[in-house]
């Protein structure tokens, strides 16, 4: 079942995204890299509820950064920013940081497929074309 829902107090809230450049010729590394930091389980931002990188072109000669928070669990700036420049470290070689392109959104409106399993309602990850970074 898809229901949409009205983004309020507690519910999906920011999604900060990020639009960057991959270094030329560096996409291999880069897919490397973020498998080694899906499986180490590292830069997991803590209080998101998803974490996205999605291709910006078949080339992949652009990515985009997608880091959403439930409102209520958002980190202060300080604890955000510190995490993201760990993440910048480790792809600076891969990633031309200079070229990036912040925004920060709020949700109005969103959908979401649930499972019911006894008691418990569980989310489930929608169909979609952007490749998972970690969750």
């Amino acid at each position: 079942m898809e229901d949409y829902q009205e983004a309020g107090k507690g519910s999906l809230g920011l999604d900060p995204g990020i639009q960057v450049h991959v270094r030329v010729g560096k996409q291999a590394e880069l897919l490397e890299k973020v498998k080694a930091i899906q499986k180490a389980n590292r830069h997991t931002f803590p209080g998101t509820i998803a974490r996205y990188l999605i291709t910006g072109d078949e080339a992949l000669s652009s990515v985009h950064f997608v880091l959403i928070w439930k409102d209520t669990e958002m980190p202060d700036e300080t604890t955000r920013q510190q995490d993201l420049k760990a993440l910048q470290e480790e792809l600076a070689d891969v990633i031309d940081w200079e070229t990036a392109l912040y925004s920060t959104n709020e949700t109005l409106l969103y959908t979401y497929k649930t499972t019911v399993k006894g008691d418990e309602k569980r989310f489930l990850e929608p169909a979609t074309t952007a490749v998972l970074l970690y969750q």
